[in-house]
């Protein structure tokens, strides 16, 4: 007997992108503009069913220096998500997000931020007088 295919046709959308997709382009141009000097790493988690992702900045050269930018708590639907910016390693500020064009947007200006233009400055000089 064959297996019926109770399924039905399921949705695919090739548009969107995953939080963590966005993250991980973040991350590559920031080792891009950097010449690979700064790395950008997401880890991600589940917890209390919802998924986490961390994203730090980390200066290789200066003993794997890590400076957490952002956590961003998320269900397996994406959105709405939520935006922990990280300042000296204490919550700053929490921002909800819900849907994809309003998490890039928090993104820019959380990235753009002249705190963290300064974290990336200081570590790019730090790293270069290092070597």
């Amino acid at each position: 007997m064959a297996v019926q295919d109770l399924w039905g046709e399921l949705p695919v959308t090739e548009t969107a992108q995953t939080p963590v997709t966005i993250l991980r382009e973040q991350a590559a141009l920031l080792e891009k503009k950097t010449e690979n000097v700064l790395q950008g790493n997401i880890n991600i988690s589940a917890h209390d069913s919802k998924f986490r992702a961390r994203f730090d900045i980390i200066a290789p050269s200066l003993d794997d220096y890590s400076y957490r930018v952002l956590i961003i708590d998320y269900p397996v639907f994406m959105y709405p998500l939520q935006i922990f910016e990280e300042v000296t390693g204490a919550v700053a500020r929490v921002r909800e997000c819900r849907d994809e064009e309003s998490f890039v947007q928090a993104l820019g200006e959380i990235l753009s931020h002249p705190l963290i233009k300064r974290v990336v400055t200081s570590l790019l000089v730090q790293s270069r007088e290092d070597n």
